[in-house]
C-alpha cells in the first residue's frame, strides 16, 4: 500500500489541472481507484499546496476541496488543520497528511526518481 502512494506522491497532478469537489461528486470521485483530495479554506489561500499544480506526470486523480463551501464534508473526514490532504483508494481513506505537506510530497517524489 505504502508503495502506491509513493507512486501516487510522483503522479499527483491531472492532464486538466486540479479539479474542485462539491457534495454532488465527493464520493463518487473518491471513489475511482487511487485519488487525493486537498482539503484548503479561501481563507487560508497562502497555504493552499501548490506542488500538485507543478507536477507534470499523470496516473491518478487529484482534486480540492473548498471547506468554506462543504463543511459537512470536512467534518465528515475529521479535517482540522488547514491544508490537509487525503489520499483515498477505492473509497477508503488510506493515509491523511497536513502542515507542510509540499516537503512530504517533494520528498516522496525524489525516492522514486532515485529508483
Amino acid at each position: 500500500m505504502f508503495k502506491k502512494l509513493f507512486i501516487f506522491g510522483l503522479m499527483i497532478t491531472s492532464l486538466f489541472g486540479v479539479r474542485e469537489l462539491t457534495d454532488e461528486n465527493f464520493k463518487k470521485a473518491t471513489n475511482r481507484g487511487l485519488v487525493a483530495v486537498e482539503f484548503w479554506a479561501t481563507w487560508n489561500e497562502v497555504n493552499k499546496v501548490t506542488a500538485i499544480d507543478e507536477w507534470d506526470s499523470f496516473d491518478a486523480k487529484v482534486y480540492r476541496l473548498n471547506i468554506d463551501n462543504f463543511p459537512k464534508i470536512q467534518a465528515d473526514n475529521n479535517v482540522v488543520i488547514l491544508p490537509t490532504i487525503i489520499f483515498f483508494d477505492e473509497g477508503e481513506e488510506v493515509e491523511l497528511t497536513h502542515k507542510d505537506k509540499r516537503v512530504t510530497l517533494e520528498v516522496r517524489k525524489r525516492i522514486l526518481e532515485d529508483k
